[in-house]
């Protein structure tokens, strides 16, 4: 059994991580949805040893930044790689032990107690195993990319390479010792920026590029503009998030830097969506889930810059700072690439398994809808709930408790409501699709499987 595994040159493993994905991806909304409804509903839900606020925040924490995302970086990896290399992934059966590890460390840190865990949500003694398994499989990636048949390594190779460059570096921030609040800021920061931002964001370029191209028939515009966006974000990424914290103890300089830093996202964006847009209207198909969830995702990566750039207005960020607005970025690069994920399931599905996938417009649509409605949602919570603290400090008045606490409660309440009725149109529409999914793999019509003609056994 094992050895039938690694005969189909890892077709076969990637099948096994896309649906640890795909799981992972449930798992990650529906405690989503969870955590939302305690918000809105505090005294009406359970709130034992077992279950409670602090456990629900814990675990959706967990899915989301560690689970989700490392499961779908390992499944692109075994799919995108001998595709992009003419050649089996070098070491199959040793890259794929070391994945496997580095997916059991964030699911035995998810059910530990929070209490356990480090501001990031995670325990701190694991993070270095967890480092070390990351950079043993870039090291395998990087040695596949260097043995590839082709004399270029198409872009979205590289993308894939920082994106995992980048959650090396988010994992050795969790082991940072942690002595005055303006460290923890720093660290919190760039753990954001290295984990989300670059992590997910160059991930979801990487799948965007590839459909884009290969998925969808087009041919890419321009490769000068493509570095201009991998060079330009990698440059600029870690410097973005410090200005949300206005008025602590961070130095100025760092908030001045952060803020420019932040701004000029507009050129590498700029030239992303130049590059791409043009690329999508040379394509031969523009039509199906695999289109819609590519034009969704490349909303979603574009919604987020334009979130972290307006955040960076002087004017701005006295109201936004330690509010929900840069919870909504979070959300839109994590949309983004969840969003692209499923592109790129609808792709690759009917290609490893040899089964026709039944496409389900409502999934997409609930998708959509839902997770627009929560980043907006967010992104509009943050400013109210900032313009209402600003205007009760001014007036002298405490807004974290009594009364001024239920006039802001009353005011974003709302704004709740509708994250928390978005992140159900997104649970709803991925269990569409995970059923839909199943349907086709256990009972759809057969077509031709891939055969990765070509490409060659690594010696």
């Amino acid at each position: 059994m094992i050895k039938k595994l690694f005969q189909d040159r890892g077709n076969s493993i990637s099948v096994i991580f896309l649906f640890l994905s795909l799981i992972s991806l449930l798992m990650m909304t529906f405690f989503m949805f969870l955590n939302n409804m305690y918000n809105i509903f505090p005294k009406s839900l359970p709130s034992g040893k077992l279950i409670n606020s602090n456990i629900l925040s814990s675990i959706e924490t967990g899915t989301r930044d560690f689970l989700f995302i490392y499961a779908s970086v390992f499944f692109l990896s075994f799919y995108l790689v001998p595709r992009l290399t003419g050649r089996t992934f070098f070491g199959l059966k040793l890259v794929t032990g070391i994945a496997s590890l580095a997916f059991v460390v964030p699911s035995v840190s998810l059910f530990l107690s929070y209490k356990s865990k480090n501001s990031f949500g995670f325990v701190s003694s694991l993070s270095i195993v967890l480092m070390t398994l990351l950079i043993l499989f870039t090291i395998f990636v990087t040695i596949s990319f260097k043995m590839r048949s082709e004399e270029s390594l198409f872009i979205a190779g590289y993308f894939l390479l920082a994106s995992f460059m980048s959650l090396i570096a988010g994992s050795y921030s969790m082991m940072i010792d942690l002595k005055t609040t303006a460290d923890l800021m720093i660290v919190s920061s760039f753990f954001t920026s290295s984990q989300i931002y670059m992590g997910t964001g160059f991930a979801s370029l990487s799948i965007i590029l590839f459909l884009a191209t290969k998925g969808i028939g087009g041919i890419l515009e321009n490769r000068p503009l493509a570095s201009i966006t991998l060079w330009g974000y990698l440059f600029l990424f870690p410097w973005v998030g410090l200005q949300f914290y206005f008025g602590t103890f961070l130095p100025n300089w760092i908030e001045n830097t952060s803020i420019f830093m932040s701004i000029g996202l507009i050129v590498p964006l700029i030239a992303f969506l130049s590059n791409i847009l043009k690329t999508i209207q040379s394509s031969k198909e523009k039509h199906g889930l695999t289109y819609r969830f590519l034009n969704n995702s490349i909303f979603l990566f574009t919604l987020g810059n334009l979130l972290i750039i307006v955040g960076s207005i002087p004017s701005i960020i006295p109201l936004i700072s330690f509010t929900t607005w840069d919870i909504a970025i979070k959300f839109s690069f994590i949309f983004s690439f969840a969003s692209g994920l499923l592109g790129l399931y609808t792709y690759s599905i009917p290609k490893l398994l040899g089964k026709e996938l039944v496409e389900n417009i409502t999934s997409y649509m609930l998708y959509g809808i839902g997770s627009a409605v929560v980043v907006i949602s967010l992104a509009i919570n943050g400013i109210v709930s900032g313009y209402l603290w600003t205007a009760g400090a001014n007036a002298g008045n405490f807004t974290s408790f009594g009364e001024g606490y239920q006039i802001v409660w009353k005011a974003i309440s709302r704004f709740h409501s509708i994250v928390a009725l978005g992140s159900l149109l997104i649970f709803t529409s991925l269990l569409i699709f995970s059923i839909n999914t199943l349907r086709s793999v256990t009972s759809g019509s057969i077509v031709p499987q891939e055969i990765l003609v070509g490409v060659k056994e690594n010696e």
